[in-house]
């Protein structure tokens, strides 16, 4: 049976990396002889029984995931390639899979809750459990969408020998300010959001994404109380809404302040759903002057 998985390749807290490679295990001294939790997540639905048959439903959520896998040392190095697994599994501590399949390549962070082996056996193999708490897999990188002043014309189709072209033209718009996201993953993920001002900005700013009826709005009056001046040139606010990271932070003049208290209490944390997403934003004035950059990395349930 040929393996699903090409590899994986391991990263501890240091730096170190192992590669385990399921066609040429000579290449690391060690392989893989059995893979368990790289397919999608228990669940936790919550329900409340009622009068009326059945139940009330209340909210769910996907459970953290256990990653197991045996490895087998190969001779002639078997106690080398033994310790080998030992320093890239180290107890208690972070690592990262970066999983290669025929189709995807994404990774997971955990923690190593035991590296076990059977050093008295006939085959030593051993045994790696990891307890990852965010459950979802992300592609490496991220994707980048923005938000333009400028709506796109007509092409020029006269060039220079430096620049063939065709020139793209464009005119400042007032509507031109929602953009799709075609988002290709299978799982719901967070997103970072980096607003930069070309010019005064005033009252309150609201993005919203009409695919999952999310809205943030952040007072501006709030922010010039905080910091004593006015949302103007050269300010950004920088957004992240990823489970476990959140944070809203001014960047002015290069130093960073904590924004979070200038959120709308009713505020949500915008994230994007699987399909199609449209963003847009709005200011009471100065919406002309705001630039946005959505940035996103693709989640997946499995492998």
């Amino acid at each position: 049976m040929i393996s699903p998985i090409k590899s994986i390749t391991v990263t501890n807290h240091n730096g170190e990396t192992l590669k385990l490679d399921c066609f040429r295990p000579a290449a690391s001294g060690v392989y893989i002889t059995d893979l368990h939790g790289l397919g999608a997540p228990d669940a936790s639905i919550n329900m409340t029984d009622s009068v009326i048959d059945g139940a009330l439903y209340n909210s769910s959520r996907a459970q953290k995931r256990n990653i197991t896998m045996t490895i087998q040392p190969l001779k002639p190095y078997f106690e080398q390639n033994r310790l080998k697994v030992y320093s890239a599994f180290p107890i208690k501590k972070k690592v990262r899979l970066l999983v290669e399949t025929y189709t995807r390549l994404c990774y997971i962070d955990g923690y190593v809750e035991s590296c076990d082996a059977n050093v008295y056996s006939k085959w030593g193999r051993v045994t790696v459990s990891i307890l990852c708490p965010n459950p979802y897999f992300r592609e490496p990188g991220t994707t980048q969408s923005m938000y333009y002043r400028a709506a796109p014309a007509f092409h020029w189709p006269i060039g220079t020998v430096g620049n063939p072209g065709p020139y793209e033209l464009g005119i400042l718009s007032d509507n031109y300010q929602v953009i799709d996201i075609d988002y290709e993953g299978d799982a719901d993920t967070g997103i970072f959001l980096y607003l930069e001002m070309d010019g005064q900005v005033g009252g309150e700013i609201t993005i919203t994404n009409s695919s999952t009826h999310e809205t943030m709005r952040i007072d501006t009056t709030r922010v010039a109380v905080m910091t004593g001046q006015a949302l103007g040139a050269g300010d950004a606010i920088e957004i992240s809404t990823f489970p476990g990271g959140k944070h809203i932070n001014l960047i002015r003049n290069g130093k960073t302040i904590n924004l979070i208290s200038a959120l709308a209490k009713d505020s949500d944390w915008l994230s994007l759903t699987v399909g199609r997403n449209q963003f847009a934003y709005a200011a009471t004035s100065g919406k002309e002057n705001i630039v946005v950059r959505v940035e996103y990395a693709v989640a997946y349930v499995g492998v």
